[in-house]
């Protein structure tokens, strides 16, 4: 985004178009809000994309909030890829890879005048007489290759003279901003250039393990993003990778084999992390507020959401046009809930709509992995909410509500639950051999199992949790006396606090550790 933008809205960035599922659509606004609150990274095998906790993806035309995504998951990845329409040098094409790679280019101003540095770094000299000589025969401009070895390990091709013409060369094409992206040259070079483009990315950038699999590193997004439309037209699989050792580093393996069995589908969730921002976030609008965003062109929508109490019809069209207007933001109804319940110690919400539908912020009591109980005991949590119809309801919910997490909270001390309703459920994604380093519990429990029947990919593992080492056992495994009751009372505050903190419910209190709680805050329509 410009650096003149400093409101929430800017309308003067010319006329561009942005990726949709329905092709390309022109951007019509561009926002900028200051904010602290979490965001989420979140990795499949060929996208990769991060958004603020109120930035829903589009998955399958309805939008979901990412707190309600899990591994495993689908999500929409919309499919494009670069096309062939200049002639370049494929020794241009090289070199523009090299140098996105290995190369820095910038001029520095300060008292005296302006300084101008450029230059290319790598430990194999020849390859950087490879790049001065293309810059000499293309470009007609002297260089000179500098031993710096006693300093960084490697050798530098610098400009010989100020410089200004490489720096000036490599920044309108190289860089948006002072972020390096690859050159709209190459991405409409044919494939020859691409290619060339392709091999001197890896000359820099690339490294080969011990299996011979191949992989870019690159700290830039946009120069990844271009990487992945050529390799989409060549027709190449990959993966992405996000680094553990250097959390900004995002890493493209190349697969050799496009039959190799282990390959994952391209849209399913492999990671998710959550991250706290504290700063701006930005965000498009475009005719169907819908754009795709990220690696991989993963497609998002933006749904923050308003609450608006006792309005009538000609009051809610006065806040959409007067929002338009002083603020640029189009709103639009959404939902009409019969109330909604509004949590002072986080930003949790529970409504029900007029037709008795309860909506909770989250909801990860419906997700799959959820042990039998717990999630039983959630769906019983939202039919009482659902009854409610005044405000005496709801207090009344509030007692049944509670009343219910302590019986069940009793039950989870004494060992009365059945061992089968405290499973998790989890599907296995790739062979147990495959897990070397961070070990999950549900490989950990199929690890037992695997003394007494073949475990294969796709193979769903039903585990409980116990009190000893490794900590978990597989239900047909499992006696009741081993059940570590104090995990399952963490896991079930932490399914229920959806529920529980948008009531200020405190979960201690209700299962005997007495904890003074706030007032509810809720409105009614």
């Amino acid at each position: 985004m410009p650096k003149t933008a400093i409101g929430a809205r800017y309308d003067k960035f010319g006329d561009i178009d942005v990726l949709t599922e329905k092709g390309f659509s022109k951007i019509k606004h561009i926002y900028r809000h200051k904010v602290k609150k979490k965001g989420y990274r979140i990795l499949t095998r060929k996208g990769f994309v991060e958004c603020t906790e109120d930035h829903s993806l589009v998955v399958n035309g309805k939008e979901v909030r990412p707190s309600d995504l899990k591994i495993g998951d689908e999500i929409n990845l919309v499919p494009f890829k670069a096309e062939s329409k200049v002639v370049m040098s494929s020794d241009l094409g090289w070199l523009f890879g090299i140098f996105i790679a290995e190369g820095t280019s910038g001029a520095y101003h300060y008292e005296k005048g302006v300084k101008y540095s450029w230059r290319i770094v790598n430990q194999d000299k020849k390859i950087l007489q490879r790049a001065q000589e293309i810059i000499q025969n293309h470009l007609g401009l002297e260089t000179a290759i500098i031993d710096i070895r006693k300093s960084s390990a490697t050798y530098g091709l610098v400009p010989k003279g100020n410089g200004k013409l490489l720096v000036d060369y490599f920044r309108f094409l190289c860089y948006r901003g002072d972020e390096k992206t690859v050159p709209r040259a190459i991405l409409n070079a044919d494939i020859v250039a691409k290619k060339a483009f392709v091999d001197g990315m890896l000359d820099g950038d690339g490294n080969t393990d011990k299996n011979g699999l191949t992989a870019l590193d690159q700290i830039h997004k946009s120069v990844l993003a271009g990487i992945i439309a050529i390799l989409e037209q060549f027709g190449i699989e990959y993966s992405l990778q996000i680094r553990n050792d250097k959390r900004n580093v995002c890493r493209v393996r190349l697969i050799r084999d496009r039959t190799d069995s282990r390959i994952k589908q391209s849209n399913v969730i492999k990671k998710i992390e959550v991250f706290a921002i504290n700063g701006y976030v930005y965000d498009l609008e475009t005719k169907n507020h819908h754009f795709c965003g990220g690696l991989g062109n993963i497609l998002l929508h933006n749904t923050d959401s308003l609450f608006i109490k006792n309005t009538t019809q000609e009051q809610i069209h006065k806040v959409i046009d007067d929002t338009k207007l002083e603020q640029g933001v189009d709103l639009e109804v959404d939902k009409e809930y019969r109330y909604v319940v509004l949590s002072n110690r986080k930003k949790n919400y529970l409504g029900v709509t007029k037709e008795g539908k309860v909506d909770v912020k989250g909801l990860t009591g419906k997700k799959s992995h959820t042990p039998p109980f717990i999630r039983n005991l959630f769906y019983e949590l939202l039919d009482v909410l659902s009854k409610v119809q005044t405000a005496a309801d709801f207090e009344n919910a509030k007692k049944q509500i509670s009343e219910k997490i302590t019986a069940c909270a009793i039950k989870v001390k004494e060992k009365k639950i059945p061992i089968s309703e405290l499973a998790f459920n989890v599907m296995i994604s790739k062979s147990i051999s495959e897990y070397d380093k961070t070990i999950p519990q549900h490989i950990r429990a199929a690890k037992l199992l695997e003394q007494t029947r073949e475990i294969k990919r796709g193979d769903i593992i039903s585990y409980v949790k116990t009190i000893n080492k490794p900590g978990v056992k597989p239900v047909e495994m499992a006696r009741p006396d081993e059940i570590d009751s104090a995990k399952y009372m963490e896991f079930m505050e932490s399914t229920l606090d959806q529920i529980t903190s948008s009531m200020d419910l405190d979960f201690d209190t209700m299962v005997g550790k007495p904890k003074q709680t706030g007032l509810d805050q809720f409105f009614w329509s």
